[in-house]
């Protein structure tokens, strides 16, 4: 201290301390985030700054089990949870050109075995009757075109709504094959008793029961019959009821309309033919339609299809008259008044035997 100043005042704190009290301790680091990501693998640390994921991560949301977010009954089967408006005229447009491909395909090896003889025919009518003979090759060449379309409507569902291609089966999802199975007896029992009743009608002209057996060849047209029919009519179930109607039901609510519509389309489909005859083959195509909505699927309109052709084409080899049942365009309306009874026969023992006892599914699961 310098001379003539005053002497410093005692501070009144303890001396060592600071004159606001202890200093202040520093404050903690921000508690980090848990880091997004795994938890560690065992054996290494954590991150520095970042612990540990508490716990495992949730698993994923799971996939929904079906593509609908209301059930559907079978018409309304391209109604699924992606539904837009176009996507049943894709159905279509994909639907067509692969079942003519492969249909054409189908008959490549007929036509490969009617080529040297069509080449060789002197006269230009004798070639074209050489392209309408029937052979049991013949047969199966267009039995397997026609059955085309079971993959074709397959591939078209698939394409347009992204549908496995068992949902066009039936609203389950894939072909129930007990209901195929138990329609299949019933069909067999209506077709076989209503044809034993037609023998008691008077034989037209051309009719079987006015022709006599010729079992040459049959073994042959047996074979193609029981192998390929059955697929024949399958195919022709699933483009006109499983496509044509579900492809409809999309667009219209009521199955009337695509019921009307498809069975028009599979009369016409059939070539030819006087009133009687288109009469009988709408009405077949109506019944189908029913059958497809009370049952919710294409089972029992399958059943019903195969077993008549079967029936039909089995008797017309014997008789020797398969071309005839091919190019048939005309029937008396007895046998039409007949086929209709035998038709609605069967639907009602269906509705009795298996709708209502069996209870099977009639609409699309939504989980």
């Amino acid at each position: 201290m310098s001379e003539g100043q005053p002497p410093r005042p005692e501070p009144p704190w303890p001396a060592g301390e600071p004159p606001y009290g202890p200093p202040a301790a520093s404050p903690p680091p921000p508690a980090s985030p848990a880091a997004p990501g795994y938890p560690p693998r065992p054996g290494y640390p954590p991150y520095p700054g970042y612990p540990p994921y508490p716990g495992p991560w949730p698993p994923p949301a799971p996939r929904p089990a079906t593509p609908y977010d209301q059930a559907q009954p079978y018409p309304r089967l391209l109604r699924t949870r992606s539904y837009r408006p176009w996507r049943p005229a894709l159905a279509l447009l994909v639907f067509v050109p692969t079942f003519l491909l492969l249909t054409v395909i189908a008959l490549v090896p007929w036509l490969i075995s009617v080529l040297p003889d069509i080449v060789a025919a002197p006269t230009v009518d004798e070639a074209t009757r050489l392209t309408e003979r029937v052979t049991p090759l013949f047969l199966l060449s267009t039995n397997l075109g026609l059955a085309a379309a079971i993959p074709s409507a397959m591939l078209a569902v698939l394409a347009a709504s992204r549908l496995r291609p068992g949902w066009l089966g039936s609203v389950a999802g894939r072909l129930r094959w007990r209901i195929i199975g138990r329609s299949t007896l019933l069909a067999l029992a209506v077709v076989v008793a209503f044809y034993a009743i037609s023998l008691l009608l008077p034989a037209g002209e051309g009719s079987t029961t006015t022709q006599s057996v010729t079992w040459g060849g049959f073994a042959g047209y047996a074979v193609v019959v029981l192998l390929s029919t059955p697929l024949q009519a399958a195919g022709e179930e699933y483009a006109f009821r499983g496509v044509g109607l579900t492809v409809l039901g999309a667009w219209f609510r009521p199955p009337l309309v695509g019921a009307v519509v498809t069975s028009v389309l599979f009369a016409f489909a059939h070539g030819g033919q006087n009133p009687a005859l288109f009469l009988d083959r709408f009405s077949f195509g109506l019944v189908a339609c029913w059958l497809v909505v009370r049952t919710g699927g294409l089972e029992a309109s399958i059943a019903m299809h195969a077993v008549n052709n079967v029936v039909v084409f089995l008797i017309a080899a014997a008789f020797g008259q398969v071309g005839d049942s091919l190019t048939v365009d005309a029937a008396p309306w007895s046998y039409v008044v007949l086929d209709i009874a035998q038709l609605v026969a069967y639907a009602w023992l269906v509705e009795r035997l298996i709708v209502r006892r069996r209870r099977p599914q009639l609409l699309t699961s939504t989980s």
